[in-house]
């Protein structure tokens, strides 16, 4: 898999991808597409249940053209620096696991960012 290399990381330049290793599970992360519709799409339908205690949305059935407009938001925002959500990826075999985001947590402070993240429910408590 190839690395960005000596390339600097700032909020105005984020990563196109990062390659992590935890408790022996080589992943890796980058900014979601409209072309992982289908992973995410398939990935909720299978854990609709297990997400919705946490996250209302995961019901909602979006169409083509909301989840186009949902996906380039997502990227204008990630390239742009206002908020920064990544696929999470198993690097054996590409296999979509879930997001992860950062956002600006401005109920805490203006300086500040929050983590969220989810992943498919045949990923949960297995370390990810």
């Amino acid at each position: 898999m190839a690395q960005e290399s000596n390339r600097p990381i700032s909020r105005s330049l984020p990563p196109l991808l990062i390659e992590s290793e935890w408790k022996g599970r080589r992943l890796y992360f980058r900014p979601l597409d409209v072309l992982d519709r289908p992973l995410i799409k398939a990935a909720i339908a299978e854990s609709g249940e297990h997400l919705k205690r946490f996250m209302p949305w995961a019901h909602v059935d979006m169409k083509l053209e909301e989840s186009v407009r949902f996906f380039a938001q997502w990227r204008f925002d990630y390239f742009s620096g206002r908020s920064f959500n990544w696929g999470i990826f198993a690097a054996e075999n590409n296999a979509f696991i879930g997001v992860i985001g950062l956002v600006p947590g401005y109920r805490l402070s203006t300086h500040c960012w929050e983590a969220g993240y989810w992943v498919a429910k045949r990923h949960s408590r297995k370390g990810v």
